[in-house]
């Protein structure tokens, strides 16, 4: 997320600010899915290619498990 991003996610209410978080999380794995298998991916490259802080991944997701599940019933 970039510096405009960030300033126009601040004017976000909770909720659409959570739904960014879980689209960019759910983006994020999907992207990373595409170079290496599920198991080799980290919560920390999560959250780094998403562009969200740690705390935002476990706001909306207890496991990475969790989010596949999230993003497999979204498509």
């Amino acid at each position: 997320m970039n510096e405009l991003q960030k300033r126009d996610a601040l004017r976000l209410s909770n909720d659409e600010a959570q739904r960014l978080s879980r689209d960019c999380l759910e983006a994020s794995l999907f992207r990373l899915m595409g170079k290496k298998a599920f198991d080799c991916i980290s919560i920390s490259e999560i959250v780094q290619t998403a562009g969200v802080s740690r705390n935002a991944f476990y706001r909306n997701y207890k496991t990475k498990e969790a989010l596949l599940s999230s993003l497999c019933n979204t498509t």
